[in-house]
């Protein structure tokens, strides 16, 4: 295994972990731990690219345009966590936009899409084994349902917004475990 594939293997276990750091301390103590989860982007991007690198130039356009977003998206996740620690006052919240806001929806949004389009390669080429080379996909389509459901689940239970907030975490904490688990397939050798 090359050095980039095992630093992709990290990069998604270690954002991942810090995804489920970050809702477990939010469940359990109802406090955010700082760049805990602007930081892991970062991470993800890394594991993006690893994915890329795995398929060894076979990903066509789709790997292309999926490494492009997961570098673009890296970027700006440097940027989000550099700014959140050097220039607090930028950071956006739910309720206001500042300069950083689409910095940070393009950390969040680009590595999702990055993570679509090398899925699709991935599924193409099969550089994951069999079941596996479908996880890109299923984490890309359990985002935003996981958060949908969350939302409606907020909605419908009239929940109070210290518990909406924790409502969200059960599905940063599942998708933390996803890309924990992409990183443990990226980990193993690429049979040829």
């Amino acid at each position: 295994m090359t050095f980039p594939e095992k630093s992709a293997a990290a990069g998604a276990i270690l954002g991942g972990l810090l995804w489920l750091i970050k809702a477990g301390a939010t469940l359990w103590f109802g406090v955010q731990p700082p760049l805990i989860f602007e930081s892991a982007p970062l991470l993800f991007a890394l594991a993006l690219i690893g994915m890329w690198v795995r398929l060894k130039g076979r990903g066509g356009w789709y790997g292309r345009l999926g490494l492009w977003l997961a570098w673009v998206s890296g970027l700006a996740a440097l940027v989000q966590v550099t700014a959140f620690r050097l220039a607090p006052q930028l950071v956006p919240d739910q309720a206001s936009v500042t300069l950083l806001t689409p910095v940070v929806v393009l950390a969040g949004i680009g590595s999702l899409l990055a993570l679509l389009l090398l899925g699709i390669a991935t599924w193409r080429e099969q550089t994951l084994s069999r079941p596996w080379h479908l996880w890109p996909l299923a984490m890309t389509v359990a985002y935003p349902v996981l958060m949908a459901l969350a939302v409606m689940a907020e909605g419908a239970l009239e929940l109070s917004a210290s518990q909406a907030e924790r409502l969200v975490e059960i599905p940063i904490a599942l998708l933390g475990l996803a890309w924990m688990r992409l990183g443990f397939l990226l980990a193993i050798p690429q049979s040829t």
